[in-house]
């Protein structure tokens, strides 16, 4: 199943951008995350829903994003950087 995902985690930006953010935005507003706290983020694919979070948490809170794909997390990874997440 993993293999799945990182063949397809090249184009799933184009796919979260179209798709996913929209539905991501109204949930972490929904959570009401407070700075300071943590998430956790299972299946985080390329990150989407993990910066939204770690916005809303400030530099004192935490998440903790995870993905079967070793591909979406290295491109979670890349965005973390270009985007100035730690």
């Amino acid at each position: 199943m993993s293999e799945l995902w990182d063949r397809a985690a090249d184009r799933f930006d184009r796919w979260t951008q179209s798709l996913w953010a929209p539905l991501a935005i109204p949930l972490v507003d929904a959570a009401a995350l407070q700075p300071g706290e943590a998430v956790f983020d299972a299946c985080c694919g390329t990150g989407a829903s993990a910066f939204l979070a770690a916005k809303a948490l400030g530099s004192a809170g935490v998440v903790t994003a995870v993905d079967l794909s070793t591909q979406m997390v290295s491109a979670a990874q890349n965005t973390a950087r270009l985007l100035d997440v730690p």
